[in-house]
């Protein structure tokens, strides 16, 4: 049945034709009466918006990105006991539970490192070289007025791991470096550039973004590492808020063109002192060279018999590129003099 009025034409569905329940069944048999090849072909409007990035979104693209870095990650409990906290050297007050099943879940964690150093244990039980687990998961505070939620990462490593390059068989035993390097690349990616690491004694660092602190990396002391049965491996442990961290975030990414010219590298092999800071060395170098040199990073670091006591050897990589020509020798050549005389002069290194 159909009617009309003004404007308006009032349709009757037939009973036979259940498969017309929206108005878009309804358009679709119109356009179909009507004639495809009779409608003209037209663009679909699109209105630029605003793309919100929710809490959820970030956290799962740092997991696409912290195993994309080769770690794993892992789910554990939400509940655990005071002795692990007071092993740690956490005396926080806990959320207790009324009534807990067992003595190993009494509390409800203010920290995710307990649940990662038992699968940390766990596996080096099982005869693993070489350990990286991460967890990204609410803890549970104990504020005066009510208790909050946090959403918290935290990462374990431990172990050898092997590479077999051309030169041959390559160890790199986990450290503070290599949680340094995790943290760095995700920060980065994030689009989070104004990040520090200070240094609150030999076995922790502390990491702020601007100003606020956002978290912490460790080495596990012996006696935590005691009191979960892991015997000759060391553990270091990052745990970061992720709640303030991702209001620094600025995901969004800008393209430009490939570069046109080639670029050239050179090194610079020297020792420095265990003093200086390697962050304000290389600011002091890109402040005083000039726009050739594009990039400026720590290539190598080590210390052994070859380096003095309280000297660490690095190698720093010089990136220069021009936007205009492919640069000539005698061109880059002045300016690695010049780093090279800015390292012994203000920083007292030694050229190797």
């Amino acid at each position: 049945m159909k009617s009309k009025s003004k404007n308006k034409l009032f349709v009757g569905v037939p009973s036979f034709r259940q498969d017309v329940n929206l108005d878009v069944d309804l358009i679709e048999e119109i356009a179909r009466v009507f004639g495809y090849d009779k409608i003209p072909q037209t663009l679909p409007e699109v209105k630029p918006a605003v793309t919100i990035r929710e809490k959820r979104e970030l956290a799962a693209a740092i997991k696409n990105i912290l195993v994309g870095l080769g770690l794993n990650e892992t789910i554990t409990y939400s509940l655990t006991d005071r002795a692990c906290l007071e092993s740690l050297g956490l005396n926080t007050e806990s959320i207790a539970i009324m009534n807990p099943l067992s003595q190993e879940q009494e509390v409800l964690r203010p920290t995710l490192i307990p649940g990662l150093i038992r699968a940390i244990a766990y596996n080096l039980n099982q005869k693993q070289e070489h350990v990286a687990f991460f967890e990204i998961a609410n803890v549970f505070l104990n504020n005066p007025r009510q208790p909050q939620e946090e959403l918290m990462l935290a990462v374990a490593l431990s172990g050898t791991k092997s590479f077999l390059l051309q030169n041959g068989l390559v160890k790199d035993e986990a450290g503070l470096l290599n949680l340094k390097g995790i943290l760095e690349t995700l920060l980065l990616r994030l689009g989070i550039k104004e990040f520090n690491f200070v240094a609150s004694s030999d076995l922790a660092v502390d990491i702020y973004i601007q100003e606020e602190k956002v978290g912490y990396m460790l080495r596990l002391n012996s006696r935590a590492q005691d009191k979960f049965e892991i015997k000759n491996k060391d553990v270091f442990i990052l745990e970061i808020s992720l709640d303030k961290v991702l209001k620094y975030a600025k995901p969004d990414r800008k393209f430009f063109s490939p570069p046109k010219y080639p670029g050239i590298t050179r090194d610079i092999s020297f020792i420095l002192k265990e003093e200086l800071s390697v962050k304000d060395l290389l600011g002091a170098l890109k402040d005083k060279t000039g726009a050739l040199l594009r990039n400026l990073r720590i290539a190598d670091y080590y210390k052994g018999k070859q380096i003095p006591s309280g000297y660490r050897g690095l190698t720093i990589s010089c990136f220069y590129r021009s936007d205009q020509r492919t640069l000539l020798e005698t061109e880059i050549e002045p300016i690695h003099k010049d780093i090279c005389a800015i390292l012994t002069t203000e920083f007292s290194a030694k050229i190797r």
